[in-house]
């Protein structure tokens, strides 16, 4: 009975497909090493060059410490951040094509980086890593870049953006626009005094902001002329020279004593008389929508939108009449008292002097040795998204050898076979 011999093809055994594969003579075996050797090269260049040059990234992963970043919250979450001026802080303002091309044209070794086609193409992108606070990552692609050392060089320039921002925006920081608001000339007395009132508010909420940043850095104190003070003592003591120079009271002591600056003034009789007639014509329209609300109550037509616009008209409505009063005051009774302004500039010496120590404060604890990047790598750019040159060569030496075997077992199958067929013939009629 016939039986099958596993370890053999059509006739040839295992062992005689890998001597075919690798080669039975010099011929074979030269054959072999050639296209080993050249699918090799060809598989790295495919892989190692072409592939990872166009698939292949640069790639930072930094984290910006920067105090002077404000912090907006709603319901206990941060839902944006901002610079000092109310700005956005935004990481895709890095990479805007305005952005790229201010970077390349910075410096002379970045003259050949195609920041148009990067940009155009979305080879370049910045995004927020999602890992914590201020962590971010930008991508680039790496064949725009010479070398490493370029990109590293390009990317430090681009991710700098915020510190440049943060730096100017201290260095112009300015805490007086109230203050200022309030000496216009030929402001009134009480326009003045609520820009007084509005400026020492700013005081307060400005303290409290540079406070809750600080906490952040588990900060709380700050180097002023040569001695660390903390910042919430700086806040209260603030606070008390504020509280004393009691500001509503001294709206109060206007309004109540018609105090009315350069009152012989026509022009200022005329603007009192302006003022006066508005707040007149307001009052009227505003009890006019009151009626009618009225109305809709008795007949039971208010819906809950007209019953909240109600309220707000009932408020201001308070608010109008007690200012026609008072510019009543003023047109009709109104007094010059220069001894009032001279208590008045006294005020504003002072609160400018808090002002000016506020923003002394703020300038010190923003200062530029505080604002620092951490990068995730010394080497600040990675490469990612290409296959690395161990892996690379071991595919390459693979896929080659595969190759190699297949061309020589496809080129010399039939003739080993024959020969294998010849040998077996002749070792039969010797065995007769």
């Amino acid at each position: 009975m016939y039986e099958y011999d596993y370890d053999e093809v059509d006739g040839l055994s295992l062992l005689d497909i890998m001597k075919l594969s690798f080669g039975t003579n010099k011929k074979t075996r030269i054959r072999f090493g050639i296209i080993l050797l050249a699918i090799v090269v060809i598989t790295y260049l495919a892989i190692g060059v072409f592939y990872n040059g166009r698939k292949a990234d640069y790639t930072a992963n930094f984290q910006y410490q920067i105090p002077s970043l404000i912090e907006n919250e709603s319901n206990g979450e941060i839902t944006s951040v901002s610079y000092l001026d109310g700005s956005p802080f935004n990481v895709n303002s890095l990479v805007t094509i305005e952005r790229l091309k201010e970077v390349k044209n910075s410096d002379s070794d970045f003259s050949n980086i195609d920041v148009e086609n990067m940009y155009e193409n979305t080879h370049i992108k910045a995004t927020f890593s999602g890992t914590g606070a201020y962590q971010y990552s930008i991508s680039a692609r790496e064949r725009y870049f010479s070398n490493v050392a370029q990109a590293k060089k390009f990317f430090s320039a681009l991710i700098q953006l915020p510190m440049t921002v943060t730096s100017n925006l201290v260095e112009s920081i300015d805490n007086s626009l109230y203050l200022n608001q309030a000496i216009i000339e030929n402001n009134t007395l009480n326009v003045e005094i609520n820009n007084l009132i509005n400026q020492a508010s700013h005081i307060s909420n400005t303290y409290n902001t540079l406070i809750s940043n600080m906490s952040r850095n588990n900060k709380s104190k700050v180097l002023i002329d040569d001695s660390l003070v903390d910042v919430s003592d700086l806040k209260v003591i603030a606070e008390a020279k504020i509280e004393n120079m009691n500001l509503n009271q001294l709206l109060t002591e206007v309004e109540s004593n018609h105090y009315v600056r350069n009152y012989s003034n026509q022009k200022v009789k005329d603007e009192l008389t302006k003022t006066y007639n508005n707040y007149v014509a307001e009052a009227s329209e505003l009890q006019k929508k009151i009626d009618n609300y009225k109305s809709m109550i008795q007949a039971g037509t208010m819906i809950n939108a007209n019953y909240d616009n109600y309220i707000k008209c009932m408020d201001r409505k308070v608010v109008v009449d007690y200012q026609v009063e008072v510019y009543d005051g003023f047109l009709n009774h109104g007094v010059e008292s220069s001894d009032f302004e001279k208590k008045l500039s006294n005020v504003v010496s002072e609160l400018r002097s808090i002002t000016e120590e506020l923003t002394k404060v703020q300038k010190a604890t923003y200062q530029d040795e505080s604002n620092t990047i951490y990068f995730a790598k010394n080497s600040i750019v990675a490469t990612t998204g290409s296959i690395s040159t161990i892996v690379v060569i071991a595919m390459s030496i693979v896929f080659g050898l595969l190759v190699a075997s297949i061309v020589n077992i496809v080129l010399g199958y039939k003739k080993y076979k024959d020969e294998k067929k010849c040998q077996k013939a002749t070792e039969n009629s010797e065995n007769e």
